[in-house]
């Protein structure tokens, strides 16, 4: 029972003000039992894992204390001033002396091995004076809604530090304001809650009032007020305060009374660990009792054993750290430099790891005493799915100031997810006979299926529909089916692992904090079983925060195909006060945030068994992501209620394929035909082909296939039966064909190191060849070889097969002849006037082969044109590559004259076929000017082109014979200019 509730009937209201704190003579204000109330899962774990472990070891003492030799351990504290500038921000030196007079209390005890230290390095490693300063207005707090927040402020790791908060005021929304400091009981050690809180009124004011410290240290240690559960006495171990040299007690004391007595059953538990035999006074000087302040003296020497057993086994890990050491000269620094931020991989992925350090021996650890590897860097490969903690650790060299340095990046591991979708198939094409039906099969065990077109089908959503056709039909069948689960851990069997939350995981059943079991927080309570019953039944439990919108779920999964559908959803419990609000977001790693609608489970009503609803959304498509992030947001603040569970989150692929399958229906069989009788030379052979769309077939020889080679001539037959069991013959005659020809024409004479290629000519198509001998050829079984011969005399052959395996032959005879000479023409064109030269090297008529030509000794080549010469003389070499013939030449250009005129003197225009007209003609002319003047200066004529002339008349009329006169102005194709004048006789 929490004496707290019901025996407060002394308390005695005290002002927020800080010096009536200071006045108060009595102290009854502690709310270490209400607050342990507020938090359900603390009263059953207290009793779990701190008392039950507690009694049993008293159980082994007979003595009924805990014998064992004990050592001074030392508790690290940091006091947290929160304080909003008012006389609540106590001076260093005031925390110094509570501390100093908490210990001096302590010490007073023979039976005491606890000491206190305030911090001399902060969870850092660096230097402090144990003392944190914030401003907040919950110096002022109201405990049952504010405890955490102002915890909040300032935390240090209460797993290392005794964490205590002085502020200004206490109240209670049930006690008040009569509430002076409070404490957790060890089973909230290393949760956000865990700690003390007590008013600066009673924390290093004077001696006297300190006692409240040591009163909450006592919870803190594990102790009850010494009037819990009031006279009950049969098992001193669990009635009581479960402290057995503490006498049974019922009531508060509002003053010293050594002598008073609220229960007489001291003696009543006849075991051996409890130490009266006669009824004795309660303490009303025990620091766990309610009293006035000067009373307070003692604990006993059983409230001492169970302190030192809370702190060395729950609170063992105050007891491990270095906090009330100087800080390391040295600290060892240890930092993983690749990857610096989660990772999310699919299972058999490896990650590579690299780290720095100042000192040596590195070694890489999941799980401690297990090393992975040493060294800066290590090569890991996760084969289970899971989420794992790389630690990277380098030991101190001087453990007893130095801690390791430590470094930890998460690696999240995704199971493995085969890729793609199950292929449907609806079978071969068939052929229908008519008035008959048939059945489809399309592969099975596909979640739906839909045929198209539904003419003729019994039930077009079915895997095997009946078709009855009365055409040709071809069916298409579409069938969906999800692929495999793609979210690791979807139905929390694997625990809490796999995804992330920003809530905090404990079995603590508290605002903001989630579990991962087979019960809600792990007790019968509220009705919540998981959604699909497996044999772990594990399931995420929630109660929700009052913070703001908290992320209560993330998962990333990778390894998506493009622009494909996929399903999401998962199960959540309506909540039996406020509702949940989940906002929910597919975040692709391309295309970022898909949120969808937001949705809000339904109301149960209080006491109700909670009922499991589906979320998510039935299409999602992937687009260019190739991996997608689930986060879950829960938007409802409200503090009261919102107690819910999640389960059987699923994100997997829609899985759609098709298939087509074609009915033809046989209105009539088909045509057998083998075609026309032919011929086919010796040892020939001949393809014969009966055609599709029969069931059977049946050769003259026996066989079945649709197909036969017939070997030589002969008479062929088959008699094939279609599907509706007409039955058709055929028959083909081949008769002897001449074998076929080739070609090889003449004889080929050669003077030199010759390439001759080997041709033919036939009427026949051949589909192979065979050519000898082989040394002299670069390919045997070419169409047509090149052929090197390097003797006088030397004959080629040639076998060459037809597709129906007939053969002809041939052979050529190569010839070496040194008198032969080589035949080409060379045309050649002067350069002339602006115009340059050029040499053409052609084969003489009748001559083949490749020339290849030395032109001025500019190397071999096959070019036979040379254009742009100037002039002079050019040197040719030329070879004939068919022949080996080869000859040496020059070709020389002659000097054209340049810019000459040629002007006749005299001219007859009388109409007969010669000399009527005059016109001037020279070399390399570009443009003329010539005018004609008769003896009084008149032109009578002009020429004004290369191509004018005069007929000797002017104005239409002949004129007179006689001398006439001329000037000419020419321009030369090299822009040169000549000025001209002379006589012209005229004679008609």
């Amino acid at each position: 029972m929490k004496v707290i509730l019901f025996l407060l009937t002394l308390s005695l209201l005290h002002s927020i003000g800080y010096s009536q704190q200071e006045n108060k003579q009595l102290f009854n204000g502690c709310a270490t039992d209400l607050m342990h109330q507020s938090v359900p899962m603390l009263q059953p774990h207290q009793h779990e894992l701190d008392d039950e472990k507690y009694q049993n070891s008293l159980l082994k003492n007979k003595g009924g204390s805990h014998a064992s030799p004990k050592s001074l351990q030392t508790i690290p504290v940091v006091v947290h001033i929160i304080h909003n500038n008012g006389p609540e921000n106590i001076p260093d030196a005031q925390v110094q002396t509570a501390i100093a007079t908490i210990n001096t209390k302590f010490a007073a005890s023979p039976f005491n091995q606890i000491q206190f230290c305030l911090a001399q390095r902060d969870p850092n490693g660096n230097a402090t004076t144990g003392i944190t300063r914030d401003i907040s207005p919950l110096t002022n707090e109201i405990m049952e809604l504010q405890d955490v927040a102002l915890k909040d402020i300032n935390r240090w790791s209460p797993t290392c530090y005794m964490n205590i908060w002085v502020i200004n005021d206490i109240s209670s929304l049930s006690m008040g304001s009569g509430v002076v400091g409070y404490a957790f009981l060890p089973s909230a050690h290393g949760q956000p809650m865990d700690g003390i809180v007590i008013e600066a009124g009673f924390f290093g004011n004077n001696a006297q009032t300190d006692a409240v410290g040591v009163h909450e240290i006592g919870h803190y240690l594990g102790l009850y007020h010494t009037f819990e559960g009031g006279c009950g006495n049969s098992n001193c171990l669990i009635d009581g305060d479960q402290v057995c040299d503490t006498p049974p007690d019922q009531t508060t004391f509002a003053a010293c009374n050594p002598s008073a007595n609220s229960c007489s059953t001291d003696a009543d538990d006849p075991s051996s660990n409890n130490p009266f035999t006669t009824d004795v006074a309660d303490l009303s000087d025990d620091y766990m009792d309610y009293s006035a302040f000067s009373c307070y003296n003692q604990f006993t020497q059983g409230q001492y054993d169970r302190m030192y057993y809370f702190l060395t086994n729950v609170r063992g890990s105050l007891l491990n750290c270095l906090s009330c050491t100087p800080p390391c000269p040295t600290p060892i620094t240890a930092t993983i430099t690749n990857p610096t931020s989660t990772v999310i991989i699919s299972a058999g992925s490896t990650v590579n790891f690299t780290g720095t350090t100042n000192s040596s021996s590195p070694n890489w650890y999941i799980n401690p005493g297990s090393v992975l590897g040493t060294g800066n860097s290590l090569n890991y490969t996760f084969t289970a799915p899971g989420t794992y903690w790389m630690k990277f650790s380098v030991p101190s060299t001087n453990p007893a100031f130095c801690l390791d340095g430590l470094d930890s990046v998460k690696i999240m591991v995704n199971q493995a997810v085969t890729a793609g979708c199950p292929q449907v198939t609806a079978g071969n094409d068939q052929f229908v006979c008519p008035n008959t039906s048939v059945q489809l099969n399309a592969t099975p065990g596909f979640d739906s299926y839909s045929w198209l077109p539904t003419t003729g089908l019994n039930n077009p959503n079915s895997a095997n529909p009946i078709a009855t056709i009365s055409a040709t039909t071809e069916y298409v069948v579409t069938a969906l089916e999800l692929g495999p689960e793609m979210v690791t851990n979807a139905d929390f069997s694997m625990g809490n692992t796999s995804f992330t939350s920003d809530m905090i995981y404990t079995s603590l059943y508290s605002p903001c904090n989630y579990y991962v079991g087979p019960l809600f927080f792990g007790q019968v309570y509220p009705g919540v079983d998981d959604h699909t019953l497996t044999s772990d039944s594990m399931f995420m439990s929630m109660d929700g925060c009052v913070n703001g919108p908290t992320k209560i779920y993330e998962h990333t999964i990778l390894g998506l195909n493009p622009n494909s559908d996929y399903r999401f959803s998962f199960w959540a419990t309506r909540a039996a006060g406020n509702q949940p609000i989940f906002e929910t977001h597919l975040i692709g790693d391309v295309t970022g945030d898909f949120l969808l609608p937001i949705e809000t489970g339904l109301f149960v009503p209080l006491g109700g068994n909670f009922i499991w609803d589906e979320y998510g959304i039935t299409s999602w498509n992937s687009g260019v992501n190739s991996s997608v992030t689930i986060r879950i947001i829960n938007q409802e603040t409200n503090g009261y209620g919102v107690d819910f569970g999640m389960d059987d989150v699923s994100f997997r692929e829609l899985c759609t394929s098709k298939d087509t399958i074609k009915l033809t229906l046989v209105n009539s069989s088909p045509l057998l035909n083998l075609g026309n009788d032919t011929s086919l030379c010796a040892g020939g052979i001949y393809q014969l082909d009966a055609g599709t769309g029969f069931m059977n077939y049946l050769w003259n020889d026996g066989s079945t296939g649709s197909t036969f080679t017939a070997y030589g001539i002969g008479t062929y037959w088959v008699t094939a039966t279609d599907s509706c069991g007409n039955v058709q013959s055929d028959t083909v005659h081949i008769t002897q064909a001449p074998d076929p020809q080739i070609d090889l024409g003449s004889d080929i004479t050669f003077c030199g190191n010759a390439f001759v290629p080997l041709t033919y000519t036939s009427s026949e198509t051949f589909t192979s060849f065979s050519w000898s001998p082989a040394s002299h050829l670069n390919c045997t079984t070419c169409p047509a070889p090149i052929a090197h011969p390097d003797s006088s005399y030397l004959t080629f052959h040639v076998y060459a097969a037809t597709a129906n395996g007939c053969i002809a032959e041939d052979s050529i005879t190569l010839r070496y002849d040194p008198e032969a000479s080589l035949e080409v023409s060379i045309l050649a064109t002067d350069p002339i006037c602006l115009d340059k030269g050029s040499i053409v090297v052609q084969n003489a008529p009748g001559t083949n082969g490749v020339l290849s030509i030395d032109f001025n000794n500019g190397g071999f080549s096959t070019e036979t044109s040379y254009q742009n010469l100037e002039d002079g003389t050019y040197s040719l070499s030329i070879i004939n590559l068919l022949t080996g013939c080869s000859m040496d030449t020059l070709v020389a250009f002659e000097i054209d004259p340049e810019n000459t005129l040629y002007i006749p003197n005299s001219f007859t225009p009388n109409g007969d076929l010669y000399n009527n007209l005059w016109k001037i003609e020279g070399v390399c002319m570009g443009e003329i000017d010539c005018r004609i003047y008769n003896r009084w200066g008149e032109e009578v004529g002009a020429l004004r082109s290369t191509t004018d002339t005069w007929d000797g008349k002017h104005n239409g009329l002949a004129v007179p014979d006689g001398i006439y006169t001329y000037t000419i102005v020419v321009t030369y194709a090299n822009e040169k200019i000549e000025f001209k004048s002379g006589f012209i006789a005229v004679i008609h």
